[in-house]
């Protein structure tokens, strides 16, 4: 397994097998490397599926597929959202393609991989018009990303927004598609995989991000990525 992550995105390389289903508030983005692969128990023969934010799905892959989980709340989720067209997408998951192939050849670090990737969406959103239109929840999620070790109370970031407690609420399910408290759980999640992967235990990864246990923990886990931690930490040492 390949992985990298950074604010716009998380890159996940490996083929997929026993994975439950399973949903998330990032954009998935799947593309094939080698051979189809099945979503929800479908083949995928076009090369690419793209799933919309919080709806279920399981995939199963024999062959290395690449994933990437996309921030909705950025210009290429945006343009993932509102303005990919069917041919677009297709120029855009052959690109990545090609350059994982290249990369993964030449032994690149995954992060530099992950940077090229972000750089192939480059062409499509440089002209593309914002449709999120609240800033004070453009500035929440700015300050949720950059305190993601920690728990932050609704009525502090809707303080800092200039927003009451209940209207900030409101605005931050309405334009995200999560409530506040599943999005926190999100943040924490993608946080602890590097840490998840390196770590010994699950309970001392659990703890440090938040979570009031290894059980609650492992089942957010499952819950966003259709695996259990010790599962997803499995699937990268024996890849390694």
């Amino acid at each position: 397994m390949i992985f990298a992550r950074d604010p716009l995105m998380a890159l996940i390389i490996s083929a997929v097998s026993d994975n439950k289903p399973h949903r998330h508030y990032a954009i998935q983005l799947t593309i094939a490397l080698d051979s189809d692969f099945i979503v929800n128990g479908n083949s995928v023969e076009n090369g690419f599926h793209l799933q919309p934010v919080m709806q279920s799905h399981q995939i199963s892959a024999t062959s290395d597929v690449v994933i990437l989980l996309i921030n909705p709340a950025t210009p290429i989720g945006d343009w993932l959202t509102h303005a990919a067209s069917s041919s677009e997408l297709t120029q855009c998951s052959l690109a990545i393609t090609n350059l994982v192939r290249a990369s993964i050849s030449a032994s690149t670090p995954a992060n530099e991989m992950l940077m090229g990737i972000e750089q192939c969406f480059d062409n499509y959103i440089a002209t593309l018009v914002p449709t999120m239109q609240e800033p004070r929840i453009n500035q929440a999620l700015v300050l949720l990303q950059e305190n993601a070790m920690k728990i932050t109370a609704a009525h502090d970031i809707a303080e800092q927004v200039g927003l009451s407690t209940s209207r900030f609420l409101h605005l931050f399910k309405q334009h995200t598609q999560i409530t506040y408290r599943r999005f926190q759980l999100w943040l924490k999640l993608m946080a602890s995989i590097e840490q998840l992967l390196i770590a010994n235990s699950i309970t001392d990864v659990a703890y440090c991000y938040g979570f009031s246990d290894s059980a609650h923990y492992s089942r957010t886990f499952k819950e966003c990525f259709g695996f259990s931690p010790k599962a997803f930490k499995t699937m990268y040492t024996q890849a390694t």
